[in-house]
């Protein structure tokens, strides 16, 4: 596409300069993240949308293996800016793709993990959706009740009042309401992953998914 220029503008290379890059740097981080977030809260906003969107939700826990398990039309959407951007303005793809990746995959990895990680903190973060919020996300946003869906800023999410207000659902709290105890941790029924080595498991994945529902 940058080769031949098919109803493109994009390039390699170093063609205007590093002060270009690092500006448009900046404007596809927020223009991203308001198109993630602003996809993903009509996702739950409406009813047609959420039967798109809603099998991402089918397990309260987010797992680091969801981050792209989305339906095509999900999928898309949230990968128009890798397509779109470059034929509204000059853009290096490389830069591009790599911020992609770094920051729509690896950090949508990190938020899926269910982990509170200590260099991000919890209590009155307001500009981070960190793993806590996703986590949040996933345990109180359902159909017609976006909240939290931002992806990396909070910003859009709070100038739409789609914010969790109630009790603070973290791991500190958790632990110190006492609920983190060995004992109970010894209780819960931890899934057999091991299976996902087997080539089996794969083949006949349509057959498990039906079982379960």
């Amino acid at each position: 596409m940058a080769k031949h220029n098919w109803y493109s503008k994009a390039y390699c290379g170093l063609k205007y300069g590093w002060e270009y890059e690092a500006a448009m740097f900046v404007l596809v981080f927020f223009a991203t993240d308001f198109v993630e977030w602003g996809w993903h809260y009509m996702g739950h906003k409406f009813s047609l949308l959420w039967t798109i969107h809603s099998p991402h939700h089918r397990y309260h826990n987010p797992s680091p293996f969801a981050v792209i398990a989305d339906d095509a039309p999900d999928e898309i959407a949230r990968g128009s800016p890798l397509f779109l951007f470059p034929m509204l303005l000059p853009m290096n793809i490389d830069l591009l793709f790599l911020q992609f990746i770094l920051f729509f995959n690896i950090y949508g990895t990190m938020i899926h993990t269910g982990i509170d990680w200590p260099w991000l903190p919890i209590h009155d973060q307001t500009v981070i959706n960190s793993p806590y919020f996703h986590h949040v996300h996933h345990a109180v946003s359902t159909k017609n009740k976006p909240m939290h869906t931002g992806f990396f800023l909070q910003l859009w999410d709070r100038a739409m009042g789609s914010i969790y207000n109630g009790k603070c659902l973290c791991s500190e709290c958790d632990a110190a309401a006492g609920n983190r105890t060995r004992e109970a941790y010894d209780k819960i029924v931890k899934p057999d992953y091991s299976v996902l080595l087997s080539p089996s498991f794969w083949w006949n994945w349509k057959d498990e998914d039906e079982k379960d529902m």
